[in-house]
């Protein structure tokens, strides 16, 4: 009981770090790097990294962003909540083994799921209310930044983890009698 408290504290302090981070810091950072969503990231970095309830606490976080998001309610939780879906089944279904190129893989697949989902959303608002949307080259070039912006994020986070991981690890005294 004690160790499910101690987990579901530090998971919410982490949570609240990503918030802070994003909201306070994200925009005085220069222009490619303010197109980093590090909640997103968050969301799946503790994904990839965590097999067991690595649903329900990224879908609250998802929740909490939603509410202080400008966007109309649904725009921001949706997205994340299909991309875990895809990136549940793929971490779960198809590489089961974490590698480098398997998590280069998830970060990409994630991103590039999130913003389709997220400007088809846009789109059909858009459509619905009558307003005008125009793609251009600097909508594309956005998301061209975000997905490699985020890409070199989510390496680093995971690289930095099992860095700490493996220097932290507990080693096995065997002694021999």
């Amino acid at each position: 009981m004690i160790n499910k408290i101690k987990y579901t504290g530090s998971v919410l302090f982490w949570c609240f770090v990503a918030l802070s981070i994003h909201y306070a810091f994200v925009y005085f950072l220069p222009y490619p790097f303010t197109k980093v969503n590090f909640i997103f990231l968050f969301i799946i970095f503790y994904s990839i990294i965590f097999e067991e309830n690595n649903f329900f606490i990224p879908l609250i976080l998802g929740f909490v962003v939603e509410l202080f998001s400008s966007v109309p309610f649904g725009f921001v939780f949706i997205p994340i909540f299909f991309t875990l879906l895809v990136l549940n089944w793929l971490r779960h279904n198809i590489f089961t083994h974490l590698s480098f190129y398997s998590i280069l893989f998830f970060g990409i697949v994630s991103v590039l799921f999130y913003k389709l989902i997220y400007n088809f959303l846009i789109v059909l608002f858009n459509i619905f209310n009558n307003y005008t949307f125009h793609l251009n080259y600097n909508n594309a070039l956005d998301f061209i930044y975000e997905i490699g912006v985020s890409l070199v994020v989510i390496l680093l986070m995971n690289i930095i983890y099992f860095l700490l991981k493996n220097k932290f690890k507990k080693k096995k005294i065997v002694y021999y009698g």
